[in-house]
C-alpha cells in the first residue's frame, strides 16, 4: 500500500498546483477603476460607492468557461489514474494470493489496508518466522512446553482471522445447495473450480472443489469434497476439462456406518462403466495391504491435454484430511529445498484457498509433529545430508 500512495501523491501535488495557477489571478476593482491583485500586500481601502448591475464581459465568461474546462479535465485524469494504480495493485494482489479479484474486491481490499483492518496473505507476523533446520526440535520442545501453550497461541491466530474478500455465492445458490455434501464446507467463489456451462442448466458450472497453491505453483492440488451419487457425473467431468491424472483418496466409502464418498469406478468385473458422457474402465489395481488399495481407471486420454493438470485430492470434506495432505506436501519441500520450515505461513496461505483448511488444533499440531518426525527419519538436521 505504500507503493500505492508514492504513486499517487505526485500526480495530486501537480493537479493542486495547476489548480492554483487557475485560481490565483483573480481580482478586484480598486480605487480609481484600478485592477488590484487579491493577493497583493498593497491592497487600498475602496470606500463604498453607488452600487449599479453590469452584464459580465466575454472576456470574463471565457474565463470561467476555461477554468471549468481544466477542472473537469483534471478530475478525469486523476480517475484514469486511479484506475491504472488500482489495476496494478489487483494484478500485484492476484499473483501473491492468487485469487480473482474483481474491481468492487479491489476497492475494499484497499480500504481494509488503509485502515489496517487486513492483513496481507504474504505477510508474515514477526514473531512468526521460519524454523530452520537445525532448530527444528528446539522449536518443537518450545511451543510443546506447558501443555502446547506455543501451539495454542500461534492457531489462536489463525482461526481469528476472517476473509472477508472471499465468497461462497455459488455453493449457496438455490440450484447448488443440493450438490455440498455438507451445508457449512461451501467453495470460495475466488479459487473454486469451474466446469464448462451446460446450455439451459443453471448451475451446471458449479462443483465443491477449489484450486489451492502448491510448494511453488499457484495451482498444485485440486481439493474437492467427496463425489455424491448425484454429483459423480460432474466429478468425472472435473478431471476430464482439467486434464487431472492423479486422484488421491484420503477417506473410505463408508466410515462408522456412514457414507463418505460414492464409488466413482468400476469393479474388474463389472467391466467398462458410463458416467454421463464418459465411459470409464478398470485398467488395474494394486493392494497396498489393510483396507487401502490403489486403483487406475480412465475413461481415455483428452486430446487436448498438453500438459498434466493438478493433483486432486478429495476425503469426504475436501478439507480436513485433504488440507493435512496438502500442508505436508508443501512442508516437506520446503524443508528438503530451502533448509527450513515456515507451518505458520503455509496454514495461513492454504485457509484463504477452501473453507475449513486446518480447522482444528490437533490438525495444526500434527503438522509440527510430523515435519519433525520427518525430519529425524531422513536425517535431515545433519550438515552433510
Amino acid at each position: 500500500m505504500t507503493s500505492f500512495l508514492a504513486d499517487t501523491l505526485p500526480f495530486i501535488f501537480i493537479c493542486y498546483l495547476l489548480i492554483c495557477a487557475l485560481f490565483r489571478h483573480n481580482s478586484v476593482l480598486g480605487g480609481n477603476e484600478s485592477v488590484i491583485p487579491a493577493y497583493s500586500a498593497y491592497f487600498v481601502a475602496v470606500k463604498p460607492g453607488p452600487s449599479y448591475s453590469s452584464s459580465p464581459s466575454s472576456v470574463d465568461i471565457l474565463t470561467f468557461i476555461l477554468q471549468v474546462v481544466c477542472v473537469i479535465v483534471l478530475l478525469l485524469l486523476l480517475v484514469l489514474i486511479a484506475i491504472y494504480l488500482l489495476q496494478r495493485y489487483t494484478k500485484k494482489v492476484v499473483e501473491n494470493q492468487n485469487v480473482d479479484m474483481t474491481f468492487r474486491n479491489s476497492l475494499r481490499h484497499i480500504c481494509r489496508t488503509l485502515r489496517r483492518s487486513h492483513i496481507p496473505v504474504a505477510s508474515n507476523p514477526p514473531d512468526m518466522a521460519p524454523i530452520t533446520r537445525a532448530d527444528i526440535v528446539m522449536e518443537y520442545d518450545e511451543r510443546h512446553y506447558d501443555s502446547d501453550y506455543g501451539f495454542q497461541q500461534e492457531f489462536e491466530q489463525l482461526v481469528n482471522e476472517h476473509f472477508p474478500d472471499r465468497s461462497t455465492k455459488a455453493s449457496e445458490a438455490r440450484e447448488n445447495q443440493h450438490k455440498n455434501r455438507y451445508p457449512d464446507i461451501k467453495a470460495y467463489d475466488q479459487t473454486r473450480v469451474k466446469l464448462t456451462p451446460v446450455d439451459g442448466v443453471p448451475g451446471s458450472d458449479y462443483i465443491n472443489a477449489n484450486f489451492v497453491l502448491g510448494y511453488k505453483e499457484l495451482k498444485k492440488f485440486i481439493c474437492a469434497q467427496g463425489p455424491m451419487e448425484h454429483t459423480v457425473n460432474d466429478f468425472w467431468r472435473m478431471i476430464w476439462e482439467q486434464h487431472l491424472e492423479i486422484v488421491i483418496m484420503l477417506t473410505n466409502l463408508e466410515e462408522y456406518s456412514k457414507i463418505k464418498c460414492a464409488k466413482y469406478w468400476p469393479e474388474q468385473e463389472e467391466g467398462d462403466k458410463t458416467y454421463g458422457d464418459f465411459i470409464v474402465g478398470l485398467v488395474n489395481e494394486k493392494k497396498f495391504g489393510g483396507n487401502f488399495r490403489g486403483t487406475q481407471s480412465s475413461p481415455s486420454p483428452s486430446p487436448s491435454a498438453s500438459s498434466p493438470g493438478p493433483l486432486l485430492v478429495h476425503c469426504h470434506t475436501g478439507s480436513e484430511r485433504s488440507s493435512m495432505f496438502v500442508a505436508l506436501s508443501i512442508l516437506v519441500q520446503q524443508l528438503v529445498l530451502e533448509k527450513r520450515v515456515d507451518v505458520f505461513s503455509v496454514v495461513r496461505k492454504l485457509r484463504t484457498q477452501r473453507l475449513g483448511m486446518i480447522q482444528t488444533f490437533a490438525q495444526y499440531e500434527f503438522l509440527y509433529r510430523a515435519i519433525l518426525n520427518y525430519a529425524e527419519l531422513h536425517k535431515i538436521n545433519c550438515d552433510d545430508v
